[in-house]
Parts: C-alpha cells; sequence; structure tokens
C-alpha cells in the first residue's frame, strides 16, 4: 500500500511520457482498448468504493496506459489523490498528462485539481491552476471560480476583473453563482442587489446548497430599513456566512466612526477581520466591544483564538473563561469543548479537570465529549485508575451513537493496552471493526497489539492499513511512529 503511493508518481511520468509517442502516431482506438479501459475504471471505481486507494490509483494509472488521451482516468486519480492529501502527487499528474490531452481536456483537468486546493483552503495553488485551466480554455466556470478565489486572497479588485467575465446570461449554478456574488458586490445598494434574482427561481434550482444562500441573502435584502447601520449588518452577516470576509470589511469599515455604540456592526466587521486574517484589525475593534452584552460570549472567543495564534495563553485562558461565562445555552458547549481541548493540550490538567467537572455538573451536553476528554486528559497523565473510572462510566451509558460506542471502545482498548490486557484489547477491536472496517483507529491499534506481540509483519500491513484509511490525519502521526519502530 505504501510502496503504492511512493511510486505512483514515477509511474505516470514514465507511463505519460512513453505513450505521448504512442498517441502522436496513432489516434484510432479500436474497440477491445476502449472496453480494456472501461473495466480499468470501473475496477478502480469498485477498490475506491472499499478506501483501497492506492489500489485505485494503481488501477486507473493501468486505464491511463490503454487509452492515454481520455481523460476520465486522470480525474480519478487526482480526485483520489487529493482526497489522501497528496496534492504534489496530484500535480504531477496533471502536469504530465498534459503530454498527451488536448488543451480542452488539459484545461479541466487543471481546474479540476485548483478546486481540490480551494476546498483544502490552499487558495494560492488554487489561483495558480485555475489560471493555468483559464489559459488553455477560459469559461464561465473557471472565471468565476477565480473570482472566488481572489476573494479568499482578500483582493476584490481581482475579483470583480474576473466576475465581469462571467457572461451575463450563464446558466445552472455558474450563473445563480456569478449574481449571487455580484449581489454580494453591491454593498449597500440593495436595489441593484435585487435585481440580480429577478430571473431565478430559486426553488426550481439543483444546487440547493446554493439556492439556499441565494435565498438567505434575498431575505436579508428584503428586511433592510432605512437605518443604514442595521441595514448593513444584516448583510455583512449573510456575506460573512457564505465565506467572503472581505466583502464584508468593503461593506462596515467605511462606517465603523458611526458603530463604536452599535453592537451588531462591531462584532460583524471584527469577525471579517478575523475570518479574513487580519486579527490585529480584529483585536482592535474586539477590545472596543468588550462591554457590550450583545454576542458578549463570541466576542470573547474570538479574542481568545487570536490570544492563542499570539502565543498569549494567559490572555488567551482568561478570555475562555468569560466567553463560556457569558455563552448562550446553544453554543455554550462547543466553547467549553474548544477551550478544554486547549488546556489539556497545554498540560493545564487542573483547569482541564475543573472546566469539565462543571461540563458535567452543568449538563451542559447530551454528548459524551466531556468523558474522552477526561480520558485524554487521564492518559497523558498515565492516570489509569481514573481512566478505569470513567470507562466505567461510559460503559453504563445507553443510547449511544454508533460513533460514540467506537470512542469508547477506542479507548476501552488502549486502557486495556497500556494494562497488559493484550486478549481483552483483541475482543474489543473485534466489536470496533464491526462497527466500522473502514475505522483508522483499528489498524492502529491492532498494529500495536501485534508489535508488542512480535508480529512485526503483520504489524506493518495493520499500519499501513492505518494510513491508508486515515482521511483527517488523526492516526497517521501515531503509524508513522510505530512504523519507525518495525523499519
Amino acid at each position: 500500500m505504501k510502496k503504492s503511493f511512493k511510486y505512483i508518481a514515477i509511474f505516470l511520468v514514465f507511463v505519460t511520457i512513453t505513450l505521448s509517442v504512442l498517441y502522436l502516431l496513432r489516434s484510432n482506438i479500436t474497440q477491445q482498448e476502449k472496453s480494456e479501459y472501461a473495466t480499468l475504471i470501473e475496477e478502480g471505481d469498485k477498490a475506491l468504493d472499499r478506501k483501497e486507494y492506492g489500489k485505485a490509483i494503481t488501477t486507473y494509472s493501468k486505464a491511463a496506459e490503454v487509452i492515454p488521451q481520455n481523460l476520465d482516468a486522470y480525474e480519478k486519480i487526482v480526485d483520489t489523490l487529493s482526497l489522501k492529501g497528496r496534492f504534489d502527487d496530484a500535480k504531477s499528474v496533471v502536469e504530465q498528462s498534459g503530454k498527451v490531452l488536448n488543451a480542452s481536456k488539459k484545461s479541466s483537468l487543471y481546474s479540476r485539481l485548483a478546486s481540490h486546493y480551494y476546498e483544502a483552503e490552499i487558495y494560492n495553488k488554487a489561483e495558480e491552476f485555475y489560471l493555468d485551466a483559464n489559459n488553455l480554455k477560459a469559461s464561465d466556470s473557471i472565471e468565476l471560480n477565480l473570482a472566488k478565489v481572489y476573494l479568499k486572497l482578500n483582493d476584490i479588485s481581482k475579483s470583480k476583473k474576473y466576475l465581469e467575465k462571467v457572461s451575463k446570461d450563464a446558466s445552472g449554478s455558474v450563473g445563480l453563482d456569478a449574481d449571487l456574488l455580484r449581489a454580494y458586490n453591491a454593498k449597500a445598494d440593495v436595489t441593484a442587489a435585487k435585481q440580480f434574482f429577478d430571473k431565478w427561481d430559486l426553488a426550481l434550482e439543483d444546487d440547493k446548497t446554493l439556492a439556499s444562500k441565494a435565498t438567505a441573502y434575498q431575505k436579508a435584502l428584503g428586511s433592510v430599513t432605512n437605518d443604514d447601520l442595521y441595514s448593513r449588518a444584516i448583510l455583512s452577516r449573510e456575506i460573512i456566512n457564505a465565506g467572503y470576509p472581505v466583502l464584508a470589511i468593503d461593506l462596515l469599515e467605511s462606517e465603523v466612526e458611526k458603530m463604536k455604540d452599535y453592537p451588531d456592526g462591531m462584532y460583524f466587521l471584527a469577525r471579517a477581520y478575523y475570518d479574513s486574517g487580519k486579527y490585529s484589525s480584529a483585536l482592535d475593534i474586539l477590545n472596543k466591544s468588550l462591554g457590550f452584552d450583545t454576542y458578549s460570549g463570541e466576542i470573547y472567543l474570538m479574542v481568545a483564538r487570536i490570544n492563542i495564534i499570539n502565543g498569549d495563553i494567559n490572555s488567551a485562558f482568561e478570555a475562555y473563561d468569560k466567553a463560556v461565562v457569558f455563552a448562550s445555552e446553544e453554543i455554550k458547549g462547543e466553547f467549553y469543548k474548544e477551550y478544554i481541548e486547549i488546556l489539556i493540550a497545554e498540560k493545564s490538567y487542573s483547569e482541564a479537570k475543573s472546566n469539565l467537572d462543571k461540563v458535567i455538573k452543568g449538563k451542559v451536553t447530551d454528548t459524551i465529549w466531556p468523558y474522552t476528554l477526561y480520558l485524554e486528559m487521564y492518559y497523558d497523565q498515565k492516570n489509569y485508575d481514573e481512566m478505569a473510572s470513567v470507562l466505567s462510566t461510559l460503559a453504563k451509558l445507553s443510547n449511544l451513537t454508533d460513533q460514540e460506542k467506537m470512542e469508547y471502545l477506542r479507548w476501552q482498548i488502549v486502557y486495556s493496552i497500556e494494562n497488559d490486557k493484550l486478549a481483552s484489547a483483541k475482543e474489543l477491536l473485534t466489536t470496533l471493526r464491526s462497527l466500522d472496517r473502514y475505522n483508522p483507529y483499528y489498524y492502529l491499534l491492532s498494529g500495536r497489539i501485534n508489535l508488542i506481540e512480535g508480529n512485526n509483519d503483520k504489524a506493518k500491513e495493520e499500519l499501513e492499513l492505518a494510513l491508508n484509511y486515515d482521511l483527517e490525519g488523526s492516526v497517521t502521526e501515531s503509524a508513522k511512529k510505530l512504523l519507525g519502530r518495525i523499519e
């Protein structure tokens, strides 16, 4: 598995360079080749469904070897590599496949990779590959995506340049998305913004997420009043929620002097600064807003997060303490969880326990995260007696979701391993696998047990599967450390 990923980029470079010659020599594709290509694509799809990512990529690569000028296999390779966070390999595939694809197909593949970079919030790379795609073959879709990328890069001028290139007659999701972006850009000109929705029946749009955003903004436009500050705050909220804080700054910043006693406007301006990475500006606005009752919990939370970014841990803890006090009941649990996770990471165990006790006593949440954070804290401290007590409490809880059962089982297995109860750990592993055979923790813990028992080959196999199934990076570091002990 590991070797498949290691050599896949080299393999594809060889394939595309070699077969580019064949492509130039002949363009006729036999029925047998078409059939073989389709079979390989189907086999790759099945491997992907089984989360056998290395096998899927290898199979798609064989398909690309059969018909190198077809786009489908390359797209699937790029999708799979991006899913695994292997962007450098995906980039190599895109660049090498360009040797055999025509301009239109190259553009499509470059755009596909750019979209994955965008989703991963790697906006400078998204910009690079959308520009490459646009240079090969411009389209409304690519130019719209460039307009969105530049907003993420806080460049309104470049964003407008590409938005203006998108056809006013564009239909479907591209057309609606472009008109919604134009409405956002209209800022406080409500009449102009409303006109962009005139041609759309949002209830009939296939993209329900996009239609929901458009509906929310249309509703916001309909709720504006003669109070300019209120109207700007309402509109900025929707723009921020849509992911374009730089446009909200553009809408609110000019009125900052008038908003000193207006909590909504100050809060949303601070949020826009924060979301766009302008932490100093955000903190300046937040410090001027600390006396407001409205949004006080959210204000202290942002102050805490900025202090964490700035490395001022003590000030961050002070702000978190106030954030959980002022937070509404609906969001108090989320605030506590974030705060306690940071306390544990900073090894402030006494404060973490104190806050966890408050969460349990106050019944802040009906989920099991307080117990799993207790377990994480006690595990860090190697306090196995307290771990046993928490696990005993968890075992008595009823109506756990499957996800919560897996969390409980994971910690019970860890406890069993640490206390040399390997037989018990193996039994629990069987139950964990029955709930989710793709759970990366199952393979990490199974690999760890095999390593303890001296079954190095089996341990290596399990740990490589843990890496294969880990799409969120939750076990990668631990698995690599254990593999290092084998190798």
